[in-house]
């Protein structure tokens, strides 16, 4: 455990690690390379980073699409529909922009393709697979 902790900070320990600094060496040092104690941390981490998408979605994504959907007239289902799509398109569109200036084909390809095959297939097996399941009680009650 030693090792590992010597390891993780010589090598893991940078400054570049962003605001909150490397999680390896407070893995292997502070918490004793414990997963039990980890993986609260973890999901303690995972809810609050969706706690601050939602907030942020709520605060500065839904007004403008509300305006935009008021200025095109359209209904908000189809807004929601269209609009969010081209939210969502958009920093895959910026990225292939940016990588297709520096002319590195295959991570324009990589990025351009493996995001949208991901998308592809999870979201599609997610609603195959919700499609095949039986009815649930309260659904048959309507």
């Amino acid at each position: 455990a030693a090792d590992s902790c010597a390891f993780a900070r010589q090598h893991c320990a940078s400054d570049a690690a962003g605001l909150f600094g490397s999680y390896v060496p407070l893995y292997y040092c502070q918490l004793g390379a414990s997963p039990a104690a980890f993986a609260p941390l973890c999901a303690l981490l995972l809810l609050l980073t969706i706690c601050c998408l939602g907030s942020t979605a709520d605060l500065f994504f839904i007004p403008q699409l509300t305006l935009l959907s008021e200025l095109l007239v359209l209904p908000p289902d189809v807004a929601g529909i269209t609009l969010l799509a081209f939210g969502n398109g958009a920093p895959d569109v910026f990225t292939a922009v940016a990588v297709a200036n520096r002319a590195d084909f295959p991570l324009l390809l990589s990025d351009l393709l493996g995001g949208s095959v991901f998308i592809t297939t999870v979201v599609l097996g997610a609603v195959a697979w919700y499609a095949n399941a039986p009815p649930s009680v309260s659904s048959r009650r309507r």
